[in-house]
């Protein structure tokens, strides 16, 4: 039964002759059907229609909105239009769909650089991996330590949320702070601010401690005494 309302779906966007929006329909109709033909018509139908067509850039508009195929969405991570990447990312999120992980960290570490002009896709692939990967994973962290010192502060923040999502990952730390001393200036604000929270008690003073050394930027040492003074009451209270 499933096999023929497939194939009645298909026939009816397949059939050229038929108004767009009923082809659009089927096609509507199909995507939220969960079986393997469905998946495999995203798929087919992202590779024979391209978005500069009216009916490839409605099957993509049906994908970010509506939801659909996991697959299917995961190839418009790779897409042109930085909009259509960004609302596959959300819808991925949306969907609560582990199988994704591995291809938005991979589009986002394409889009990393150059910097600026894919700043929104990172926003976007980062936030959805923080919501995908569960806490204590390395996959989002390490992901997001590429982004910490992105010279965009959205891009930035949106990796330390991604981190402090996460929680501390002690294999991480070294790394997190190897980032963060190659970095200078405001680059380095959205990590200093989450370090105390990722990083050993001593190795975050330490950091601190040299950001005060080398940074005149005002509100970054004003940020950098304050994680300090945090730490050393925290210390205080422990004792």
């Amino acid at each position: 039964m499933a096999t023929e309302i497939v194939q009645r779906w298909e026939s009816l966007f397949y059939d050229k002759a038929r108004p767009l929006q009923v082809r659009l329909a089927a096609a509507s109709a199909l995507m939220r059907h969960d079986s393997e033909g469905a998946r495999r018509f995203s798929l087919d139908t992202l590779d024979r229609c391209g978005p500069e067509t009216a009916i490839g850039l409605g099957i993509r508009e049906l994908l970010v909105t509506q939801g659909g195929p996991c697959d299917a969405l995961c190839v418009l991570l790779w897409e042109g239009s930085s909009a259509l990447r960004c609302a596959a990312a959300d819808q991925l999120a949306e969907q609560q769909e582990p199988r994704a992980i591995s291809e938005l960290v991979g589009a986002l570490g394409r889009h990393l650089a150059p910097p600026g002009a894919n700043a929104p896709f990172c926003i976007a692939a980062l936030a959805a991996l923080t919501q995908l990967c569960p806490p204590g994973s390395q996959v989002a962290p390490r992901a997001a330590l590429e982004a910490i010192t992105h010279r965009l502060s959205g891009v930035r923040h949106a990796a330390a949320a991604c981190l402090l999502a996460a929680g501390p990952v002690p294999a991480l730390a070294p790394l997190l702070l190897g980032r963060l001393r190659s970095a200078s200036g405001r680059t380095r604000f959205e990590g200093t601010e989450v370090v105390a929270r990722l990083v050993p008690a001593a190795d975050a003073c330490a950091y601190l401690e040299q950001v005060l050394v080398e940074e005149s930027d005002d509100l970054l040492c004003w940020l950098a005494r304050y994680e300090l003074a945090q730490l050393n009451a925290a210390h205080q209270q422990a004792a």
